[in-house]
C-alpha cells in the first residue's frame, strides 16, 4: 500500500498471498507476469486482475469453509484424526480451509473427490508429524508428500473410510503432549520494556520469516483491560495489556468466540459501594444477584434501613487515615480487591504515593 513501509510482515499480509492466490486458482502466470513486467501501466492493470482472483479465492475458501465445518461437526466425535470429504471441493483453498480446522478437531485432512480417486490435504497440530502418519499408511494411498507440518495424499475413493480410521488409530498411540502447540519464548520482558526504542532494535534483526522467525516475549503478571472484537467480521481479539504502571495494545486474530446467555460479577464492588448513597447500596446489591427471581423476591417489602448516615462514615475513615494510615490502606485493598495479594505494580505506586 502506497505510503508503508515495505517489511517482510507488510509483504506476508499484502502481496505474497495475492501472489499465491494466483497460483490456487490455477493462474500462476498472472503472478509471474507481474513479477517479470518493467511498465507500470502493465503492472497495474495484472495486479488489479491478481485483486480480483484473489477475492475470487477469498469467496471459495468461505464458502468450502463452512462446507467443511458443517460436515466436521457432525462426524466428529471426540477422534484425534478428522477426515472430510466432498465432489467438486476447489483444489487450491482446501489447505487453507484445513488449517482453518486444525485449532478446534486436531488434525484434520480436506479430500475432494473425483470418481474413483480421492485427492486430500493435511495440516497438523503441536509437534505431530504428520508426514509419518501418513507414511504408516501407505499401503491405503495411491501417493504422497509433504512434511511434519502438511501433507498432500491421493487414495482410492473406496480407501477413505478405513484411511480415516487408521490414521486416528495411529494419532491415538501420540502422547497427549504431543496435541498441544508449544510456544518457545526467546526471552522474558516487563511491559516497561515494550517502547519504540526496544522495536527499533528487534527490527535490526529482519526480515523475519522461516529460517529467523520474529523474536516471542513473555510478561508475567500482565492483566487484559478493554477486550474487544476487531475486524470487519469482528473475528480479530484486540485489547490492552497492562501491569498497572504501564500499558500496551495487543491484538489475536481469528479468535475463537462465545456465545454469551448471561454475565455476573463474582461479587459487588466495593469501591462502588463505598461511593453510593447508603440508601441505593441494597439497590446495586440486588442487581448481583443469582437469578431474575433473586432479583424480584424482595420487590414488595420494604427497603432495609441505612447503616449510619454518610456523613457519619466520612469523618469516621477521615479519623482512621489521621491516626491509622496504614489501617486505612488495609481497608481500601480490601474494599477494592479483597484478601487477593496485591499486584507489584500496585504495591509499587502504594509505596510511592505514601513516599
Amino acid at each position: 500500500q502506497a505510503g508503508k513501509q515495505l517489511t517482510a510482515t507488510n509483504l506476508s499480509f499484502s502481496l505474497i498471498p495475492r501472489l499465491n492466490a494466483a497460483g490456487r486458482m490455477g493462474n500462476a502466470d498472472l503472478a509471474l507476469n507481474l513479477l517479470m513486467s518493467d511498465n507500470y501501466a502493465e503492472c497495474c492493470t495484472m495486479a488489479e486482475e491478481l485483486e480480483a482472483v484473489n477475492n475470487q479465492r477469498r469467496a471459495i475458501e468461505a464458502e468450502l469453509s463452512d462446507i467443511a465445518k458443517a460436515q466436521a461437526s457432525e462426524i466428529y466425535h471426540g477422534q484425534r484424526a478428522l477426515v472430510v470429504a466432498g465432489e467438486g471441493w476447489h483444489e487450491g483453498v482446501k489447505g487453507i480451509v484445513a488449517s482453518r480446522l486444525v485449532n478446534a478437531y486436531g488434525v484434520p485432512s480436506l479430500f475432494t473427490v473425483d470418481g474413483e480417486e480421492a485427492r486430500g490435504s493435511g495440516r497438523s497440530v503441536g509437534d505431530v508429524n504428520l508426514f509419518e502418519a501418513v507414511s504408516s499408511l501407505s499401503d491405503l494411498t495411491t501417493r504422497f508428500g509433504g512434511h511434519g507440518a502438511a501433507v498432500g495424499v491421493t487414495v482410492p475413493t473406496k480407501n477413505l473410510r478405513e484411511f480415516a480410521e487408521r490414521l486416528d488409530a495411529y494419532m491415538a498411540t501420540l502422547p497427549e503432549a504431543a496435541f498441544h502447540p508449544l510456544t518457545e519464548v526467546d526471552a522474558c520482558v516487563d511491559l516497561d520494556e515494550l517502547n519504540l526504542d526496544t522495536v527499533a532494535m528487534v527490527d535490526r534483526l529482519a526480515p523475519f520469516g522461516q529460517e529467523n522467525p520474529q523474536p516471542v516475549y513473555l510478561a508475567r503478571n500482565v492483566t487484559v483491560v478493554n477486550a474487544r472484537a476487531v475486524g470487519q467480521t469482528k473475528d480479530h481479539f484486540a485489547c490492552t495489556l497492562t501491569n498497572g504502571r504501564s500499558s500496551v495494545a495487543g491484538i489475536m486474530f481469528h479468535s475463537v468466540k462465545a456465545m454469551l446467555e448471561t454475565i455476573a460479577p463474582a461479587r459487588s464492588c466495593g469501591a462502588l459501594e463505598a461511593c453510593l448513597d447508603p440508601e441505593a447500596v441494597s439497590f446495586f446489591s440486588d442487581l448481583f444477584a443469582e437469578s431474575d427471581e433473586d432479583i424480584c423476591a424482595d420487590c414488595c417489602h420494604e427497603e432495609p434501613t441505612p447503616a449510619e448516615d454518610a456523613k457519619a462514615r466520612r469523618a469516621h475513615w477521615e479519623e482512621v487515615a489521621r491516626t491509622d494510615p496504614e489501617g486505612l490502606e488495609a481497608s481500601i485493598i480490601a474494599a477494592i480487591i479483597g484478601d487477593r495479594p496485591l499486584h507489584p505494580a500496585q504495591r509499587q505506586i502504594l509505596d510511592q504515593l505514601r513516599a
